[in-house]
């Protein structure tokens, strides 16, 4: 249940209001491992660096990511808030499939 809450503290704080966490997040979307470990004790929610890379590996939506040194995260998609993502473009493949409602379909 605590994996659950931090992710979705996580998710808040690096997709919509990193000023809610004291948070500063670069252009393309990182913040600090350390500040966020901070944040989240302060939140009550604390977590180890361990605990933090296993929350991210275990995301099967892949929300978040690690650099490969591990001392910053972002959150991989869904943004509120104005990111510059530093993500390789590549062309979309012959068929490409959106999960979509039936209302919005036109």
């Amino acid at each position: 249940m605590a994996d659950v809450r931090r992710s979705k503290r996580l998710a808040f704080w690096l997709r919509h209001s990193p000023q809610n966490a004291s948070l500063v997040l670069n252009p393309a979307g990182w913040a600090s491992t350390q500040d966020v470990l901070n944040a989240l004790a302060k939140a009550g929610l604390p977590t180890s660096a361990q605990e933090l890379g296993a929350l991210v590996a275990a995301s099967d939506k892949q929300r978040f990511e690690l650099s490969p040194g591990g001392d910053k995260i972002r959150a991989r998609q869904g943004h509120s808030i104005q990111v510059q993502g530093d993500w390789p473009e590549a062309a979309p493949p012959a068929l490409l499939y959106h999960g979509t409602a039936r209302q919005f379909v036109e």
